[in-house]
Parts: C-alpha cells; structure tokens; sequence
C-alpha cells in the first residue's frame, strides 16, 4: 500500500489552487484544491490530515459583524477535477479542502489577491489502496 508521508507530501503535490468568490464584504477563499500526482483512492482524510492559515482567519472577534471561525476547515474529499463537489468521491487525484465563509467583515477592505493566498500542509500520512 503506497504512502504519502508528510515529507513526501512535498514532491507529490502538483497544484494547489484556490476557490473563492466575492461576497458582500469582499473577497472570501471558499476552497483549496491540492492536486497530487497520484490517484488517492482509499486515502483516509478529513479535516486533521490538513492545516490551513488563509487571510481570512487572520480576522479577529472585533473585525467581524456577524458569524464566527472565518477561514477554518469545514469540510475535506477527493475529487477527480479541481473544484467544490455536491458529494465526494472514492477516487481522484485532488484533495478539497472547503473553508467557512459564513462572516462577515467590516473593519477594512480586503484584496481578492490577497484573499486568495493560501498555506496548506499535509499534516498525517496518505495511506492508498
């Protein structure tokens, strides 16, 4: 059973793209789509295998109108194609990592290319079928 350890990680991802949108107090990441060079099938994730920082988690209480925990992930599944799926699938070579847009900021305007800029790390082992 091949493995993807946090240090392979490094050589075995491709791609790693953002999503977002522009909502009514600016740009939001919505998404990250980490492509690995490798199909995933049977990999065990969830919202531990990864760590994400985005510009909007830097937001504290004080910059928010409404809504919490702005940026952290809510939802993490394979997908054969670099975007937000209605189900998740058994395989593909693309990890999606959804975020929480549901804030709202009002304190400073945000650049969508900031915005947009994303960190993530594997954080456990991928092990594949």
């Amino acid at each position: 059973m091949p493995i993807i350890t946090k240090e392979s990680a490094d050589q075995a991802i491709q791609d790693i793209r953002a999503i977002g949108f522009v909502d009514t107090d600016g740009s939001k990441l919505k998404a990250i789509a980490v492509h690995y060079n490798t199909d995933l099938q049977g990999a065990d994730i969830d919202a531990s295998t990864y760590t994400i920082h985005d510009y909007g988690m830097t937001l504290s209480k004080n910059d928010l109108t409404q809504g919490t925990n702005p940026g952290i992930i809510t939802k993490v599944y394979l997908n054969d194609k670099p975007e937000i799926a209605s189900c998740s699938k058994s395989h593909g070579s693309y990890v999606i990592i959804e975020t929480n847009t549901d804030y709202q900021g009002s304190c400073f305007p945000r650049s969508y290319a900031i915005t947009m800029a994303a960190d993530v790390k594997q954080e456990k082992p991928l092990c594949l079928k």
